[in-house]
């Protein structure tokens, strides 16, 4: 497949290099309304995804409809109370359903995936054929236990563009869902060498990955029981975002099978401090809960 001004920009957005997408967003030059919607949009995103939410009131405002969807988004994902939430879901719906903007749709499935409106969001998924889209449709059926779709849809992907970063990671993930967990492995070693992060030192990028390919690896050698080797590529994701969830909570599984059972209190102190409501966080509390119940009661 032909790439586009922004095809640089987009496979380093999903790999979760989020500077370096910026960077070769911004540096694009789109000949078409479409694909500079769709630049500002990733830019949007991947400042979001930074953490950087100083502009969301102007992405409110926008005349584009990406924007518009990324604030909504980003909203959403810091609200926990139940009633705004469904508001902001209804609001992105809404926008896609109106605007058939290809970000919006996304966000918009994206969303109700995570809310577990898994129905609703795998047809969602089918208003728009872009690369992104089938990704997320491929980890929505795996949500749904339907490995055997989901590799199907990865040789659609794949006879499209196999060459895309997304494209490979959706190559990992179905083959974590059906065992092939050396395979994972490997891809996402292939991805970290092609897209290494940037650091001061150019010779010391080629041995780093972001945080989400190293989070990927991790899980990877975890389902292999290589349990130092997820820990080593950890505590990297760690060094880069102290607080990033997923880095936390697979350290918590690292540390309780290596015994170190200190190191993972730790990491769950942090993850009850920055993500309250984490599944992890809710099951640890009721299990204490319980047993603190069952004490009074024997007393």
């Amino acid at each position: 497949m032909d790439e586009d001004e922004l095809t640089q920009a987009r496979d380093h957005f999903y790999v979760g290099n989020y500077d370096k997408a910026i960077s070769l967003a911004e540096g694009s030059f789109p000949n078409n309304d479409m694909a500079m919607a769709e630049r500002d949009a990733l830019v949007a995103r991947a400042k979001v995804a930074m953490g950087d939410l100083a502009t969301i009131r102007q992405w409110e405002t926008a005349a584009s409809p990406s924007l518009q969807a990324v604030a909504i988004a980003a909203k959403y994902a810091q609200t926990t109370e139940e009633g705004a939430k469904r508001e902001l879901l209804e609001g992105v719906k809404q926008l896609s359903e109106s605007s058939k903007d290809a970000t919006a749709q996304y966000l918009s499935a994206a969303l109700l995936a995570g809310s577990d409106d898994l129905q609703k969001a795998v047809q969602e998924t089918l208003q728009t054929p872009t690369l992104e889209m089938q990704a997320l449709h491929i980890q929505i059926l795996m949500l749904m236990d339907r490995v055997d779709l989901a590799e199907q849809k990865l040789e659609q992907m794949s006879s499209t563009n196999e060459d895309a970063a997304v494209t490979k990671l959706a190559s990992c993930w179905v083959n974590q869902g059906t065992g092939n967990y050396q395979e994972a492995y490997l891809t996402y070693c292939d991805v970290q060498a092609q897209y290494p992060t940037e650091t001061e030192d150019a010779d010391e990028s080629k041995s780093l990955g972001s945080v989400q390919l190293l989070n990927g690896k991790a899980v990877a050698n975890m389902a292999r029981s290589n349990w130092q080797e997820a820990l080593e590529d950890l505590q990297r994701a760690q060094q880069q975002n102290g607080d990033d969830i997923p880095t936390l909570a697979n350290l918590i599984a690292v540390y309780r099978h290596l015994r170190k059972d200190e190191d993972a209190e730790q990491c769950y102190n942090r993850l009850k401090s920055v993500c309250p409501d984490h599944p992890l966080v809710a099951k640890t509390t009721l299990v204490q809960n319980a047993f603190t119940r069952f004490k009074q009661s024997d007393a």
